[in-house]
């Protein structure tokens, strides 16, 4: 706990430093005011910002949509500015600065389960002094999926299986990537079964005694019904899918091989492509060599 905490208010004071010096020194960027929403407010945390604020919204191309962005994170941080006074964009960075300090905690106790607790803490430090980690600072979605894919991870290590199946959903419904969860899932849950026979190598460190680790002996062994928390894992992407599919398909019932009946304005959603890809006539050459993501038919 302690050396979480380190890291975290470390590389926090560093970043705001750096965000001040850099708002009146940077040539050709400096800032008035160089407040932090002034610093910060940029790229992917507008689109963050305007769906905490209205929701999704989709525009036809060639106008850029925030379709892509998946909901979770942008729901906590409308969820905030209800219950608090702050603002869409403050409570974007309050989100992620206490998902990088639960993801900071979760990490530490991973990594000294197995490696002991220098080589952990050598381990937020390595994360913490990232160049790219300044992703953790501002109102972006990777410290929230951090913090999650490090959580069922960890639940995974503790057989604690459905608890790990709920954060990989919440790491799904954060990111797509979310549902590569499933791997490390199944990985865990063979080991815990017996299978491979012969465990699978790991360093020795301070914590670990030679041959079995006791906290390892005193796990039981997962029941066949554990398995079903997987389906967890892919089931977070459900949510956002139907709702994609309420909210923007306009592809009515139709016979197969005509037109889809839309509204000006409305071109494609997952629902409506999903569908196009494996259910419309469309001939198979020409579904795939149509532009992205748009069979022939409902490119029209």
């Amino acid at each position: 706990m302690r050396a979480a905490a380190s890291v975290f208010v470390t590389t926090r004071l560093i970043l705001l430093v750096v965000s001040l010096l850099a708002g009146r020194l940077a040539p050709g960027r400096r800032v008035a005011a160089p407040t932090l929403a002034a610093l910060w407010n940029h790229w992917d945390v507008r689109w963050y910002v305007y769906l905490a604020d209205h929701g999704y919204l989709w525009r036809p191309p060639p106008a850029q949509s925030d379709l892509a962005f998946f909901p979770l994170y942008p729901v906590l941080m409308h969820l905030l500015t209800l219950l608090t006074p702050l603002s869409a964009f403050a409570a974007g960075v309050l989100v992620a600065h206490l998902s990088f300090a639960l993801a900071l905690y979760l990490l530490h106790r991973l990594v000294g389960r197995d490696y002991g607790a220098a080589v952990a803490e050598r381990t937020l430090w390595f994360l913490g002094l990232w160049p790219t980690a300044l992703f953790f600072f501002t109102a972006y979605a990777e410290a929230l999926f951090l913090a999650c894919s490090v959580g069922c991870v960890y639940a995974l290590r503790l057989r604690r299986w459905w608890l790990a199946g709920l954060c990989g959903a919440a790491a799904a419904l954060t990111r797509q990537l979310g549902v590569l969860l499933l791997v490390p899932f199944l990985v865990e849950y063979g080991a815990a079964c017996g299978w491979p026979r012969r465990p699978l190598p790991r360093r020795a460190g301070p914590v670990m005694a030679r041959g079995t680790p006791p906290h390892q002996t005193a796990l039981p062994p997962p029941a066949g019904r554990d398995l079903g928390a997987a389906l967890l894992i892919p089931a977070g992407l459900l949510p956002f899918v139907l709702y994609l599919q309420l909210r923007c398909c306009s592809c009515g019932p139709r016979e197969r091989g005509s037109a889809p009946s839309r509204p000006p304005g409305r071109a494609w959603c997952w629902g409506c492509n999903m569908r196009c890809i494996w259910g419309c006539g469309s001939p198979p050459r020409r579904r795939w060599r149509s532009r992205p993501w748009t069979c022939s038919i409902c490119a029209g």
